[in-house]
């Protein structure tokens, strides 16, 4: 899992701005983190432009700055399309390599229960994300059986193989 910790501080102009704390210099390289800066970037620009559009009142924008907003979310959007692209390439690739090296199963959980609680948008394994799709193998560890998604991705659709 990844972590990423940083402080907010304030530059010689008294702006506060984030500061990665010492440690996650290498975490910084990560392009999940990359990633998740940019998303979250654009969903906060997004969040502004809709809550203006909603209640221009409570929300006012000037017609200028809900231009340059609306531009900024298009090209932050643009390029978070790259990085998910980049990110999903990887996931394909690592999940392509785990199936050639352990055969058996793509991710292991301690019952049933955990099983049948894997997140529907995605979970990680093995520092890898994985998300409920037909042929998705998950190994029981307390019975050592192996369950596959055959026909669908609801808990009803595990078959033991």
């Amino acid at each position: 899992m990844f972590n990423f910790k940083y402080e907010v501080e304030l530059n010689d102009k008294g702006r506060p701005f984030i500061n990665p704390v010492e440690g996650t210099e290498k975490e910084m390289n990560f392009v999940e983190h990359k990633f998740m800066a940019l998303e979250l970037t654009r969903a906060y620009v997004t969040n502004v432009i809709q809550s203006h559009v909603a209640n221009p009142e409570k929300y006012p924008i000037s017609q200028e700055d809900l231009e340059r907003l609306q531009f900024v979310e298009n090209e932050i959007t643009r390029i978070c399309n790259v990085f998910a692209f980049n990110i999903k390439e990887q996931f394909e690739l690592l999940g392509l390599a785990d199936r050639l090296i352990n055969k058996n199963f793509d991710a292991a959980v301690s019952t049933i229960d955990e099983r049948d609680a894997l997140n529907y948008n995605g979970f990680f394994y093995d520092d890898r994300l994985f998300t409920r799709k037909e042929g998705l193998k998950v190994k029981i560890l307390k019975t050592g059986q192996i369950f596959e998604l055959q026909g669908g991705i609801d808990n009803e659709h595990w078959k033991e193989i």
